[in-house]
Parts: C-alpha cells; structure tokens; sequence
C-alpha cells in the first residue's frame, strides 16, 4: 500500500498513443538501384570505430553532465516553506486484488503512512561553495541521523562523488525541484510530520 501511495503522490502513470495515419500523396515502388548503390558507396566510407568512439564519448559526457536544472539560482537569504505532498482521490482505487485502498473524495498523504528516509540535499555542484557546504553536512552527519541524499541541479556527476567520496543523484528534467518549488540552492528538505520542510540556505 505505501508504494501504491507513494507512486499516486508521484504522479508516474503514463499514457502513450500511437495512431496509423496511413500514407499521405503519392506512394512510390522499390528505390532506384543506384541510389542504392550511391547510399552503399557512401556507408563504407564511414569510419565505424570513430563512430562508435564518437558516440560512446557522448554517452559518458551526458552522464556524467546532465542538462543542467534551470531557474534555480544561489540563495542569498535563508528562506524556509512547506510542501504538502497530499493528494485529491477522484475516484475508488483498488489493489490488485481488488480491494478497495482509497475512496473516490477522501485524500491522501503518504507522510501519514510511510516516513521520508532520507533527508535531501540539492546543490550546484559547479559552485565550490555549495560543494564544500554539502561536505560539511555530510563530515559531521551523526549515526543517528537520517541518511543524506545528495541531489545535483548542475555540475559533474564524476568530480562531485570525487570531491564528496559520496554517491550522488542528478535531478534529470527538474521533475523533483519543480514538484517542491525549489527556486535556490543548497536546499534542504525533511519531514516535518505530514508535511516537507524546504530550507533554502544562503551561503
């Protein structure tokens, strides 16, 4: 039940469509033979290798550098707000065995049902003072503290677990900042009983 709430709260259904619109204008038989030959002759001068080189060294960039979160920019005044994460039932929802778990009208919480394990952490890894401040949460952290979950708006992914001798997450599409209206960085959220306490710190 608690992923089932947590997945409504989320928002993650997708809908995907696909449609035949069938062939538009004039249709056309078998391509002509040296045209064939003509896209032949160029393919086998393409350096495959190169190709592949090419691609993968792409590949890692982007990992390594995701496309970085927009519109969030460095605090300059400590700022603190609350997200509630409840949500408005529209109609009955069942578990896979059918049994009711939530009543069309009624609303949700999942703070009410399940703990947030973790305390979040977002940061410009690009600023070496949002680095540095991210390690020093992360130094002085208490074995009776929740975990630290470091998410990066910008920066490199390689050099902020290098500097951090951490793991770290990239908030890819801004899909957690957007959904908490995080405007600056560093901020951090915890539980504040049904609620998410949002501090934007300035440094």
């Amino acid at each position: 039940m608690c992923k089932l709430l947590l997945t409504i709260m989320l928002g993650m259904t997708l809908i995907a469509n696909a449609k035949d619109f069938g062939a538009l204008g004039t249709t056309y038989p078998i391509i002509e033979d040296n045209f064939l030959e003509f896209i032949q002759a160029k393919a086998s001068k393409i350096d495959v290798e190169a190709l592949k080189k090419e691609t993968s060294r792409v590949a890692k960039q982007k990992a390594d550098r995701p496309d970085v979160v927009h519109n969030i920019t460095a605090a300059i005044k400590n700022n603190t707000y609350y997200f509630d994460p409840s949500l408005y039932v529209s109609r009955d929802i069942v578990n896979h065995k059918g049994v009711l778990v939530a009543k069309a009208g009624t609303t949700l919480n999942p703070l009410k049902t399940v703990d947030l394990s973790e305390e979040l952490l977002f940061i410009n890894a690009d600023s070496s003072k949002e680095l540095e401040y991210a390690k020093n949460i992360l130094d002085s952290r208490e074995s009776n503290q929740k975990p630290v979950k470091v998410i990066l708006i910008s920066g490199s992914v390689d050099n902020s677990i290098e500097k951090l001798n951490y793991r770290v997450y990239f908030d890819q599409q801004a899909k957690i900042t957007t959904k908490l209206n995080i405007k600056h960085s560093p901020a951090i959220v915890t539980q504040a009983q049904d609620k998410l306490k949002i501090v934007e710190v300035a440094l």
